[in-house]
């Protein structure tokens, strides 16, 4: 099996997609030049996973990247057939499992904006190593490279846990080690109550209107919260809204995110930096999902924001983190997918 479930599950492995949009698209020729020239320096861009013996962790073998075999190219005739075509490269999998798991693929759309749309398998990294290893890719309009962001750190001074804090270490670890007893979500057409693997529903890709990013930072700036404070309390709303459409309302449904949460990583210099950074140091969060009770959108905004500030407060993370890392560098390979399965499945 591929991937971090088992394959009764029928989950395919995590691949991130990010897409860039273009009015002009590059030319292959020189998207090719650019991707050669950069990628292929990251050792997990260079090298395929392999399981170690006896299925626990992971090791990283070396291959020669042949850029032409990652690389993909179509046209097509206006929006809809575009919406098409991303959903017909996303939703399926990498194309090629025996050479480095990423591949891009460049869409010409002759009625509107085009795309290059990424595919990397997430056992390369997580979105803050992408950031880092495209930002070699792009340049300034005067075609300057872009300087490197500050190295990341977190904002929040409890978010590593101290012994001055001992009861808040005995309250978050317990809320870790209690999250599998958790009530399960209300099951709803969003959640069936079956088991991961049994249903035979198709993933699908759903088209939204665009929201202005100025707009969400100008509610940001108002509420005085986070862009992903405004984005869950927005996703909360709409799955809401939704449900209380096809399905008859509740103000007892109870329903959880997971959200991801990064770790800050080194920044090295010199022949190391093209492997530095590049890693999964992250770990998901349970936070609830304001979806029964009716609440303004400024109440929802608020108890979202009141649940994350909770969480970034406390070091249940910092210790969910340590968990998973012990889990995965212990536990053989069909053990950590299993869990993978219940975690989804819950």
């Amino acid at each position: 099996a591929i991937g971090a479930f088992p394959d009764w599950a029928k989950c395919p492995p995590s691949i991130v997609s990010p897409i860039l949009f273009f009015d002009q698209p590059p030319e292959m020729s020189d998207m090719k030049r650019i991707i050669e020239q950069h990628l292929p320096r990251y050792d997990r861009f260079s090298s395929v996973p392999k399981p170690l013996s006896l299925g626990i962790g992971w090791t990283w073998e070396k291959r020669i990247v042949n850029i032409d075999d990652h690389l993909y190219e179509r046209t097509v005739a206006n929006d809809v057939d575009f919406r098409k075509a991303v959903a017909d490269i996303t939703l399926g999998p990498l194309n090629n499992n025996e050479i480095p798991r990423w591949e891009m693929h460049l869409v010409h759309n002759k009625g509107g904006r085009s795309a290059l749309i990424s595919r990397i398998d997430h056992c390369i990294g997580d979105g803050l190593s992408f950031a880092t290893a495209f930002q070699g890719l792009t340049t300034d309009l005067d075609g300057k490279p872009i300087p490197p962001p500050p190295p990341f750190r977190r904002k929040e001074s409890a978010f590593v846990p101290s012994l001055s804090r001992l009861l808040d270490l005995v309250s978050a670890t317990a809320s870790v080690v209690t999250l599998p007893l958790a009530p399960r979500d209300t099951p709803s057409i969003l959640r069936p109550d079956a088991p991961l693997g049994s249903t035979g529903t198709e993933r699908t890709i759903a088209t939204l209107p665009e929201v202005p990013l100025d707009l969400v930072k100008r509610i940001k700036n108002e509420a005085g919260v986070s862009v992903n404070d405004v984005l869950l309390a927005a996703f909360a709303g709409a799955t809401k809204r939704y449900l209380d459409t096809v399905e008859s309302k509740s103000k007892d449904r109870h329903m959880r995110a997971l959200m991801p949460v990064a770790f800050p990583r080194k920044r090295h210099t010199g022949d190391e930096e093209w492997s530095a950074g590049i890693a999964n140091q992250w770990s998901f969060a349970s936070l609830p999902l304001f979806v029964g009770k009716d609440l303004s959108r400024t109440e929802r905004l608020q108890k979202t924001y009141e649940a994350t500030t909770k969480l970034k407060n406390s070091p249940a993370v910092f210790i969910q983190k340590m968990v998973q890392d012990s889990l995965y560098n212990l536990a053989p390979l069909w053990i950590s997918r299993h869990i993978c399965a219940d975690l989804m499945g819950a």
